[in-house]
């Protein structure tokens, strides 16, 4: 993790960075001076005063030099001593270095985007909590009203090295593949198919550029596009903003390190899936892309995720569930549960998804919050293959609703056949939240080797980022090189940097 407060004082430091440095020490030095001469004036006028009082008063010559002649000697060489300290503070003043940290610049998003406030309660649930908060309270996201990015996609899945992927949310896209692009491409005979879904899921559907096909330390294609981006050939710059811009993708992407050598990873939202405003919040699932349209899912191997929480927010869902046995208390949980009823396979087929879990405190600001809860793997008895789903993405709509929410659980043993009762009839079909299934094995581990994902899709989304998480890796190193690099990869403009204007050698 970046250092984002002091860090070690390096003479490798960027020139225009230790000048920076090197002014607020000279201003804090000049300070200590200042305060130096302030404290010797007051002494010096008190020590005036006394000298005047006595050379004209008699009896204050007899109390200062003869009845409190200790307090005066005390005075004396508590002044000299004080003086004293401070001249060695001065002279003994050791610049230390500090963080320059400019708030303008940490908080800059890519040309014509916008900026959302994320809420400290999903930024605590999302992301590794090693990272201080504040580097994701900041969001930058691509204007939907300016930038098209099904065509950002279509126009620019197929050049190598360059080109952007769309998650695997979008299950009827077929992929294609051009040298060892081979995930998540743009196959222009699913073109019908990759409209509808793009209309349909738009609202969490990202785009992403795969960021081990920049490794630097590998020889397919061209290994130095890194290099290219920086204007550099140092092979340390390049590996370094590589290796950067791949941590940024993990935990972009909710995943935490586990190590200090940040050598293994595993999954944040997998168990506890935060409810946001915002849809965009919490990253694709897509880790390996799958072209299956009707993929079969089975108890072991599949999990879930809310993508889009929708018009549910916390308040109504908690004035919709049943009132739990601590109602009574001041921090009050009430749970819903989530059920999907394929459309195909004899008899009522009911699988277990996980239950929505809000919960009311007196002692918070805001008092309600929502977590969707899965135990890791999704429930279905008998244990056997459960019927294709139609598509990996569930999405209620008017004629469509394969989504149950109810007030209570349905037993294990009878979740199959058993009658999914107390459905919340009262919700809004925009109330039903969209739900994704994923393998916990391909599309979204639940650990990560990170040596062995170097050959894996590892997605550094194009289309939303937190520019002080950026910003922090950069800080640490004195200048912009890994916002260059990504804007570069990802092919937008981010005309704050300047990233033309530097020369890396």
């Amino acid at each position: 993790m970046p250092n984002t407060t002091v860090i070690e004082y390096k003479k490798t430091d960027d020139e225009t960075l230790v000048k920076a440095k090197l002014a607020i020490n000279e201003e804090k030095k000049k300070n200590m001076f200042r305060g130096t001469i302030a404290i010797s004036v007051v002494y010096g006028l008190f020590a005036f005063m006394l000298i005047i009082i006595t050379a004209f008063n008699n009896t204050m010559r007899d109390i200062l030099f003869n009845k409190y002649l200790a307090f005066t000697l005390i005075f004396i060489v508590g002044t000299i001593v004080i003086i004293m300290m401070m001249l060695y503070f001065i002279f003994s003043y050791v610049p230390v270095n500090v963080s320059i940290v400019d708030d303008d610049d940490n908080i800059s998003c890519p040309d014509y985007w916008k900026v959302e406030i994320v809420d400290d309660s999903v930024i605590s649930k999302a992301f590794d909590p090693t990272y201080p908060k504040n580097l994701f309270k900041y969001k930058c996201l691509m204007d939907d009203s300016i930038y098209d990015k099904s065509k950002l996609f279509k126009y620019s899945s197929n050049t190598l090295g360059t080109g952007l992927k769309y998650t695997n949310i979008l299950s009827n896209i077929t992929q294609g593949s051009t040298g060892n692009k081979s995930t998540g491409m743009y196959k222009s005979a699913s073109d019908i198919n990759f409209n509808n879904d793009y209309n349909d899921y738009k609202n969490v559907a990202n785009v992403y550029a795969n960021i081990n096909e920049y490794d630097p330390t590998t020889t397919p294609n061209n290994p130095d596009y890194i290099k290219k981006f920086l204007n550099t050939n140092s092979d340390t710059i390049a590996y370094n903003t590589f290796s950067n811009l791949q941590e940024i993708a993990y935990i972009h992407n909710n995943y935490k390190f586990d190590d200090d050598n940040k050598a293994t990873l595993t999954d944040v939202i997998s168990m506890s899936n935060i409810y946001s405003k915002s849809p965009s919040v919490l990253s694709p699932v897509t880790w390996n892309y799958s072209n299956i349209a009707t993929p079969a899912i089975t108890t072991t191997t599949h999990n879930t995720i809310i993508l889009d929480w929708r018009n549910l927010t916390p308040l109504r869902a908690f004035n919709l569930a049943t009132p739990g046995a601590n109602e009574n208390d001041k921090k009050k949980t009430r749970n819903l549960y989530v059920y999907y009823t394929p459309t195909t396979g004899s008899g009522s087929s009911n699988v277990y998804l996980g239950n929505i879990e809000i919960t009311y405190d007196v002692k918070t600001d805001p008092n309600y919050t929502m977590i969707y809860k899965t135990t890791g793997t999704i429930q279905y008895t008998p244990q056997e293959t459960l019927p294709a789903i139609t598509n990996s993405i569930i999405k209620a709509t008017n004629t469509n609703n394969n989504i149950n929410i109810t007030t209570s659980s349905i037993p294990a043993t009878s979740l199959k056949t058993g009658t999914v009762t107390n459905i919340i009839t009262q919700l809004d079909i925009n109330e039903y939240p969209v739900i994704q299934f994923y393998n916990i094995n391909i599309e979204r581990p639940k650990a990560i080797n990170r040596s062995n994902s170097i050959a894996s899709n590892v997605p550094l989304l194009c289309d939303e980022i937190y520019p002080s998480f950026l910003a922090s890796y950069d800080n640490a190193n004195g200048n912009n090189n890994l916002r260059c690099a990504y804007s570069k990869i990802c092919g937008i403009p981010w005309s704050d940097l300047r990233c033309d204007q530097q020369q890396q050698l």
